[in-house]
């Protein structure tokens, strides 16, 4: 699909609420219909909506790699395919969960094809909602109740994070989940101003300069777009989930063209151990980097907020 007709449709798509308002738009662009005219997408069987649905930005079910384990897992029944940390072969709603020996660090990957936080239908339409997902794991996992990370939320320094395609391992979808790290956090609570809007996000009150995880170029920090919100239900903000989130007040509230998305991260850091508030931490992984008019001194791998030995 051309990009600049891309852009156009995730402008009308950016608050969608499910897949057949998708479907009805992008199956009357690729049949060269108005936005209000009629391409009869009610009609189409589930096949030919993924079809459409399918994208070089997203992938497709023969793509390999761990997609290709995590499909023989949910949609194969090839149990042995399937990671430690369970996973649910819901419909509308399909997990599977990876976790290290020490129990204290899993990735939760999801179970629809998409190759990461580029893939347009996770920030054009409301579900399915990942994020929260992958909270009510943390909190309750009903595959493997013995795995969950409900000890890290109890005391506040639950970390959450998506990398940028860049600086990404896998090539699917997936959301690391382990503490935060405890100099990130105390940094976060010691910074009064942080904004509690999203309009605000591109702010210059937003900009915080956080310790990372070192790179293998010495980097010990990088600068943060923050702000504090309280979400609910789930992880949700006002009817969108995070990369909803993300795209309208980052992407779009800068004009930039979608592919952009390619550059972000997405962390999330408990306010306190109690509440439902939360700060949503961004980044990006701009090239060249030094040339980011955005955020100087940006990265894109929120990864390096996390501690995942703790």
């Amino acid at each position: 699909m051309d990009f600049n007709r891309f852009d156009e449709l995730t402008k009308a798509l950016a608050v969608s609420t499910s897949r057949r308002q998708t479907c009805k738009v992008l199956l009357a662009s690729a049949l060269g219909v108005g936005s209000m005219g009629t391409a009869h997408a009610d009609s189409i069987d589930q096949s030919t909506r993924d079809l459409i649905l399918a994208s070089p930005d997203c992938g497709n079910n023969s793509d390999g790699g761990i997609w290709q384990q995590i499909y023989n897992c949910l949609y194969r029944g090839i149990t042995a395919q399937c990671f430690a940390g369970g996973y649910s072969r819901s419909r509308s709603n399909p997990w599977v969960l990876g976790l290290n020996p020490q129990l204290h660090h899993y990735t939760f990957f999801a179970g629809k094809r998409a190759r990461g936080i580029e893939c347009h239908y996770i920030w054009t339409q409301t579900t399915p909602d990942w994020w929260t997902l992958a909270w009510n794991v943390a909190n309750n996992n009903p595959s493997r109740p013995q795995y969950n990370l409900r000890a890290q939320i109890n005391q506040g320094i639950l970390g959450m994070a998506i990398n940028s395609v860049r600086t990404r391992t896998a090539n699917q979808l997936h959301i690391h989940m382990s503490c935060i790290r405890l100099d990130v956090l105390n940094t976060l609570r010691n910074s009064t101003n942080i904004p509690t809007t999203p309009s605000a996000w591109t702010s210059a009150n937003a900009v915080v300069t956080l310790p990372i995880l070192p790179t293998a170029t010495g980097r010990t920090q990088a600068n943060f777009r923050v702000i504090r919100l309280n979400l609910g239900p789930g992880l949700m903000y006002l009817g969108q989930n995070l990369f909803q989130l993300l795209y309208n007040n980052i992407i779009r509230a800068q004009r930039r063209p979608s592919s952009d998305m390619q550059y972000q991260t997405l962390a999330l850091a408990q306010v306190s151990s109690t509440g439902n508030q939360f700060y949503v931490i961004n980044s990006e992984d701009f090239v060249p980097q030094s040339q980011n008019p955005y955020l100087p001194n940006s990265i894109g791998a929120g990864e390096r907020l996390l501690n995942e030995n703790c």
